[in-house]
């Protein structure tokens, strides 16, 4: 099972700046960057007790342009480690003028 910190560590290898949850107002690098956050875990329960639990982690892909190279990158790094993944969204921040690329990683 691997654990959060692990799961950051991964996210170094695709050589850009990687956060946890948000950078402080100002000190946000240029993208493209990685921000990472957790999330509810699913939780599978018998017998009245856990009998599994799977982390789920919130991974965004955050560039100045469409980078389908990063995205295919992050998403090769994240198969070759045997993690499920979903990639749920992709969004345009106007006012700021990025695009961030939503993933779902589940660490079991």
């Amino acid at each position: 099972r691997m654990k959060l910190v692990e799961f950051a560590e991964l996210l170094t290898e695709t050589g850009l700046t990687v956060q946890y949850h948000s950078f402080k107002k100002g000190q946000a690098p240029n993208p493209p960057y990685v921000v990472y956050t957790t999330g509810r875990p699913v939780v599978q329960l018998g017998d009245n007790q856990q009998e599994f639990k799977v982390d789920t982690v919130t991974v965004e892909l955050v560039t100045d342009k469409k980078e389908l190279a990063l995205e295919e990158k992050l998403e090769s790094l994240l198969n070759q480690s045997k993690l499920f993944f979903e990639k749920e969204d992709e969004t345009y921040i106007d006012s700021e003028e990025l695009f961030v690329v939503t993933y779902s990683v589940y660490l079991y």
